[in-house]
């Protein structure tokens, strides 16, 4: 079986990536045409094609569509056997979150890439952040530069090791909410303009 896509990253991996383990594990062969920068996520592939330098956030033609789970946030047919748009307020929040699991085996990703030469503090913290448009609007969903100060500061006093995550979208392949790679800056009283990754 050929899977053809490039969805939002998160898409591929919920919806995709362990559709294409459990078509594995059924003993098919199987062949994933995906976005750069996929292949390791796809290891267990027969083959794999990065053929895509940008996503696609249209999810009727982006090869969700062709999946068992076409929509990240529920799969009301599934769960429910009613299409989302009637079911009632209750059932609506019922369903969200539930995907339809027969077709869906999660990849061994940690047992695969796990790296014991990599040495972590015992005591640390992620924070990760992104800046990106969300469907044609600017920047919301984001931590500042005054909350990523506070919370630098409280864990350090906790005692806590902050590992700072945010992609610069030159990474991987990007969407149309990721074509921004503007930095979230601050003008810091007595220091001038900074940005969240020189505040690091």
């Amino acid at each position: 079986m050929t899977l053809d896509l490039n969805p939002e990253f998160g898409y591929e991996l919920v919806c995709s990536m362990p559709y294409a383990y459990w078509l594995k594990q059924q003993g098919e062969y199987v062949k994933v045409v995906t976005s750069k920068g996929m292949k390791p996520f796809y290891w267990f592939c027969d083959e794999v094609e990065e053929k895509y330098n940008f996503r696609s956030i249209d999810n009727h033609n982006n090869g969700v569509q062709n999946l068992p789970n076409n929509w990240i946030h529920h799969n009301s047919l599934a769960t429910l056997g009613k299409d989302y748009s009637i079911l009632t307020e209750e059932e609506q929040y019922e369903a969200n979150g539930w995907l339809d699991y027969s077709k869906w085996i999660a990849p061994p990703l940690c047992e695969t890439y796990l790296d014991p030469e990599i040495t972590l503090p015992d005591n640390y913290v992620v924070i990760s952040n992104r800046f990106n448009f969300e469907h044609g609007r600017p920047p919301v969903g984001y931590f500042d530069i005054e909350f990523l100060y506070n919370a630098f500061n409280y864990f350090k006093e906790k005692g806590y090791n902050v590992i700072y995550k945010r992609p610069n979208n030159t990474e991987f392949a990007t969407d149309p909410n990721e074509f921004t790679n503007s930095n979230i800056t601050a003008n810091v009283e007595g220091v001038g303009v900074i940005t969240d990754y020189q505040l690091t």
